[in-house]
């Protein structure tokens, strides 16, 4: 009796564990075949001819999916799964109630904005595809075709969006007005949906070359020109006049349903049960710790103390500024290649797949940030990437430098996201987690190690201080906009107050998380969670604490958000008191 029980567990065991396993493949199947953009930059090349839908009915029948995987995940019993499965089947749970929610809330609706509007979004999958054949070239084609549906899906967005009152403020669709205009007009040879071509039809014949160029100019210039000309035309004349223009009306309070959207942001990119008020109060209070560690900094590098004069010196001083993109960009490989250089040190793994610098492109500069990372590709076919901007160099400091690539590339972002992507063996959607908290925190995180890492002098020390500040002064900022109905100008009036970021970065910043709600809180919240983390495994390992185990214990199981992060850390506490039980018991023996 007792083997057939013991079998039967195991059979149903077996069962529950294929069925999530099929549930996980037919998820990730459905997600391919729906955005196909994202299938070519992970390396998945079956839908290269094709974009995806933005209609509402499309987002409609993408929710109604979730919700049916949602159901039979539902019924499975998750007691019956190994530790790791069981960590699986929660996280896609996490992932599905994500994804039904953005929809039932309508946030698809929200789809133009200056940092991810499918204005932006769309010229950006022409980077990543394959232009080696001239069945490729078909299928490039296709997709220059398809722009017209989906401007058309946009308008009818927008205008559902104006009739449920969910509509960006005027700050930002304004901008969002401008980058349109620019790749509506801009020059042939320089639009970004043409450079590509321009780059990879020497491989054919001459003859070919010639016809795929003709062709793609004829389609850029009579289909998706026009496409964002129309795109322009309805956003400035039917669309921005309903949308909110007063400087306190820039908020998600001052939308249907806000309080409910915000709190799904935060719970999104932070995590569920903190309110507004506390991460506001957490801010205030950092602001205030980083303020009194920057002053003796600033009287060793004989800067002023006080703050409006602090502000305007290293905006004025020239030394601190570089005056053309190639001398600050060989500069920036130079750090690049100290901070590789240092991490065996503090690292047991370092990813395999490289990190490569590049200038971000003109035609998103002017509202970017400072730089961006991007991953590599699920299949790892091409590097990491790591973008600084150039534009507007007189506002790109030299002192900020070490501590934006320890963020951006090393050991943040590219060692921890490379890293996780050549993790085996795990479901496909792990690899695509959306875990803020962890992933920003881990990369501020990775500013502090640059203390420990010699990276930094003292004027680099001010740039790492100035850009704690700046994560810290987020956490205030975002949810003084969101949830206090702070206008725009009493934001950016507060980041002159109490950071060090230039005139054009507060501008950029502000808008960024008016468009962006609580991506900005990740950052610092992350942080400073890793911090407390390592200063208890410090307490309870004491001598034995080693800090290349415990970075690998953060990073082992790749992007997480921060409750699943922290029952990693809860097992290596654990195993450190175990020790230190054992080290005491053995110290009484005779």
């Amino acid at each position: 009796m007792f083997p057939s029980s013991r079998s039967d567990k195991r059979r149903q065991q077996i069962f529950v564990e294929t069925e999530l396993q099929v549930l996980l493949r037919q998820h990730h199947e459905f997600k391919r075949k729906a955005y196909p953009e994202w299938s070519s930059y992970d390396g998945d090349h079956r839908y290269d001819d094709r974009l995806t839908d933005l209609s509402d009915d499309a987002s409609q029948e993408r929710c109604q999916k979730y919700r049916s995987f949602l159901r039979h995940l539902e019924t499975l019993d998750f007691k019956l799964l190994s530790p790791g499965m069981q960590r699986n089947a929660r996280l896609f749970a996490w992932v599905l109630s994500q994804d039904i929610q953005f929809h039932e809330l309508g946030l698809h609706l929200l789809c133009i904005d200056q940092q991810e509007g499918m204005h932006l979004k769309f010229p950006q999958w022409a980077e990543v595809h394959p232009l080696e054949t001239y069945a490729q070239y078909q299928q490039y084609f296709s997709r220059l075709k398809g722009f017209q549906k989906q401007v058309s899906d946009t308008l009818a967005n927008l205008s559902l969006g104006m009739q449920r009152g969910l509509l960006h403020p005027r700050c930002i669709v304004e901008q969002s007005l401008l980058q349109i205009h620019n790749l509506a007009h801009a020059e042939l040879m320089s639009m970004p949906l043409y450079q590509p071509i321009l780059r990879h039809s020497h491989h054919l014949s001459l003859e070919l070359a010639q016809r795929v160029q003709q062709v793609a100019a004829r389609l850029i210039t009579e289909e998706v020109q026009p496409a964002y000309q129309r795109l322009h035309d309805f956003v400035k004349t039917s669309y921005l006049p309903h949308c909110p223009q007063a400087s306190d009306e820039v908020g998600l309070s001052n939308l249907p349903n806000g309080e409910k959207i915000y709190a799904y942001w935060i719970a999104r990119h932070v995590k569920s049960g903190v309110t507004p008020a506390e991460i506001h109060a957490q801010g205030q209070s950092e602001i205030h710790r980083l303020h009194q560690v920057l002053m003796p900094i600033l009287e060793r590098l004989t800067l002023p103390l006080d703050w409006s004069n602090l502000r305007v010196t290293l905006r004025d001083h020239s030394d601190y500024y570089f005056d053309d993109a190639a001398t600050m960009m060989a500069e920036y490989a130079h750090m690049l290649a100290r901070s590789e250089a240092a991490l065996p040190a503090f690292f047991s793994r370092v990813p395999q797949t490289t990190c490569v610098l590049r200038e971000l492109e003109p035609w998103r500069s002017a509202a970017a940030p400072q730089a961006y990372y991007y991953t590599p590709p699920q299949d790892l076919s091409r590097p990491g990437v790591y973008y600084v901007n150039t534009h507007a160099l007189h506002e790109r400091p030299k002192y900020a430098m070490m501590a934006l690539t320890l963020h951006e590339a090393v050991p943040g972002h590219h060692l921890q996201l490379a890293r996780a992507l050549e993790i085996p063996d795990l479901p496909d959607f792990r690899y695509h987690i959306e875990a803020t908290a962890f992933v920003e925190g881990w990369a501020l995180y990775a500013e502090s190690l640059g203390f420990e890492m010699g990276l930094y002098d003292d004027l680099q020390t001010l740039g790492a201080l100035s850009f704690a500040l700046w994560r810290a002064s987020r956490l205030v900022v975002d949810t003084g906009l969101h949830s206090l109905n702070w206008s725009r100008e009493v934001a950016v009036q507060y980041l002159r107050d109490h950071t060090l970021q230039s005139e054009t970065d507060i501008q950029s910043e502000v808008d960024r998380y008016i468009a962006l709600p609580a991506q900005a809180l990740a950052y610092k919240m992350g942080e400073q969670q890793i911090v407390a983390w390592r200063e208890q495994a410090q307490a309870i390992w004491q001598e034995r604490f080693n800090l290349k185990e415990f970075h690998e214990v953060l990073l082992a199981s790749g992007s997480l958000p921060l409750a699943e992060v922290e029952e990693d850390v809860h097992r290596y506490l654990e195993r450190g008191k175990q020790s230190a039980s054992a080290k005491s018991v053995g110290s009484q023996n005779p």
